[in-house]
Parts: C-alpha cells; structure tokens; sequence
C-alpha cells in the first residue's frame, strides 16, 4: 500500500507538527527510498524458521484441543467438581488443575 502526499500530510497535520508539508515530503522520500535487505541466503533462513515456528505453533494448537476434549470429558467425574465450577472464573479447565492442587495439599 502506497500512502499518497495527501494522506502523509493529513497525518502530520494531526500530529500538529510545524511545517506539515515539508515534513509530509521528507516522510514520504524515507519511505520510498530502497531499504536495506539481508543476502537471499540470510532471507531464505528466516523464512524457514518463521515456518516452522508457525508449524510447532500449529502442533501446540492441536494439542492444546486434545487435552481440553480430555479435561471435559473427565473433568465431572471428579468429587468435587461441583464447587470448582461453583467458583466464579473457575470452568472445567482451570477447575482441573486446581482440582490436582487441592488434593495434593490436602495429602502433605
């Protein structure tokens, strides 16, 4: 997207800066100006990793729905899950682990 002189000067109006225009000029010759870039060996590389962050996210996500399926599922067998979920903010999967905690503190 190409920000026209107009639209760079509205904003450096809004900004109330002196000298809108010239201001508006200069911001607009920084942006068209060519920027630096990495070697394509240095791009390529990011871009995998950038991939495959996103995949490891992906995976993360799925597993994150599995275990909530699971938690659901035996979330209510627990005795006392009645008064988790009696507390306001507490649902089947923050009940869960508090569940785990409570029983542990009560045990030691």
């Amino acid at each position: 997207m190409r920000l026209s002189l107009a639209q760079i000067t509205a904003a450096v109006q809004r900004t109330r800066r002196r000298d809108a225009a010239a201001r508006a000029a200069a911001t607009r010759g920084a942006l068209r100006e060519r920027h630096l870039t990495q070697p394509a060996a240095v791009t390529t590389a990011y871009a995998e990793t950038v991939r495959s962050a996103a995949r490891v996210i992906g995976t993360l996500n799925e597993e994150i729905r599995e275990l909530e399926t699971q938690v659901n599922a035996h979330f209510g067998t627990h005795p006392d899950a009645e008064i988790y979920l009696s507390r306001p903010g507490v649902g089947q999967v923050t009940g869960g682990p508090a569940t785990h905690q409570s029983r542990m503190t009560f045990r030691s």
